[in-house]
């Protein structure tokens, strides 16, 4: 029998989750307090200290209720639907926090008319037309070939294996459950098609977030225009990276479930840690270095110009977390909830047909395994494992 101590779990997920969203503010600009547009010297305002003092309070408040609901809603409704009530609570606890302190920097600056007085302008840098940083491809090729080499062992193995595959064991109470699919091409070669997937689109859409419109500062667009190029070249190599880690993940499930190990929670653990261990660090990279790299250090030298960035909180909706500009052809520009990514302009046609295009499939998958025609794996039935009381 396997044992899970799913209070520290809930407790640690819980503290990691509080940590993320103190540590939001401060990943983006210092001129964009919870998504607002200011002027660099309304940094240090009174107005958008007392936001972030409160939003600080607010949140620390929220990590102690998100501790008492999973510890009351774990033994009454199982440690997945209080893992499930925990993420839902927190998520709405963090954006509500957050619009509450956006609309009260941006009342503040309403009220004072910031910008009253300052020369308003957008830098841009047309050396990232015109001397692009590439997708690196190089770093992407040993992705290619563990899912070729995973491709081939499986095909090795495929027909020799047994009539049904073990996939997940479900541990319910002292009872122990060992859930199995029929072997089929699909059930065989998931964890490949999910290798595949992950080494096309995560690449796909960094190569698309190279494409995009920076923020650069017109009080410094040189300085900032070299960090933004630098941030890139280091978000590149952490997204290969990220991708290996990922596959190898895959590549683990894959092997554990041809050997039929799937079962063996310590071997389970050893395979796909390295991987997740991977991704992590790849991914909490970037995150450190700020959005467009801002924590990066700039040997170029610039007077400054005497510009601020140009007030453009128009064009943000509900508390800065959606982006609209039909007068933008950026399809992906930097966003503003937490200060390191980039996020859809839904002002670009583009952007507007591939979501619409995106919500006729979902609807289509959904009516089709509604009516019957489609039948989709559940995510207890389909390689992982799940604990209930």
């Amino acid at each position: 029998m396997v044992s899970w101590p799913w209070t520290p779990l809930l407790a640690a997920v819980t503290v990691a989750a509080v940590a993320l969203m103190l540590a939001a503010p401060g990943m983006g600009r210092a001129t964009l307090p919870f998504g607002v547009r200011i002027p660099p010297d309304r940094v240090g305002d009174p107005a958008v200290l007392a936001a972030r003092r409160g939003y600080r309070t607010a949140t620390l408040l929220l990590g102690a209720v998100l501790m008492v609901l999973g510890a009351v809603a774990a033994p009454v409704a199982g440690p997945t639907a209080a893992m499930g009530a925990v993420a839902l609570a927190a998520v709405a606890g963090h954006l509500a926090l957050r619009v509450r302190a956006h609309r009260a920097v941006a009342a503040a600056k309403r009220d004072g008319d910031w910008y009253r007085g300052l020369a308003q302008a957008v830098a841009v840098d047309t050396g990232l037309r015109t001397d692009p940083v590439r997708l690196p491809w190089a770093l992407l090729l040993p992705s290619g070939l563990l899912i070729a080499a995973t491709i081939a062992a499986g095909l090795l193995v495929y027909p020799d294996l047994p009539a049904e595959l073990v996939v997940a064991v479900e541990h319910r109470g002292g009872e122990r459950l060992v859930r199995t699919v029929q072997t089929t091409p699909f059930s065989a070669f998931a964890a490949v098609f999910g290798q595949i997937a992950t080494a096309v689109l995560v690449p796909g859409v960094f190569a698309a977030a190279l494409r995009s419109r920076p923020d650069i500062d017109a009080a410094s667009p040189k300085r900032d225009a070299e960090r933004y190029r630098r941030f890139l070249v280091i978000a590149g190599r952490c997204t290969a990276g990220a991708v290996f880690g990922a596959v190898l993940c895959l590549a683990g499930v894959a092997a554990l479930t041809w050997t039929g190990r799937m079962t063996d929670g310590p071997l389970v653990a050893a395979a796909l840690a390295p991987g997740l261990l991977a991704v992590a660090l790849c991914s909490a990279v970037p995150m450190l270095l700020g959005q467009g790299g801002r924590r990066l250090r700039s040997e170029a030298r610039e007077d400054e110009t005497g510009r601020v960035q140009r007030d453009d909180d128009r064009f943000w909706r509900l508390g800065g977390l959606v982006y609209a500009n039909r007068q933008d052809p950026a399809v992906l520009v930097p966003e503003r909830a937490m200060g390191v990514g980039w996020t859809p302009n839904l002002g670009n046609p583009v952007v507007l047909c591939i979501g619409a295009g995106l919500l006729i499939l979902l609807a289509g998958g959904a009516a089709a395994a509604a009516a019957g025609l489609l039948s989709l794996p559940g995510g207890a039935d389909f390689y992982g494992w799940k604990w209930e009381p």
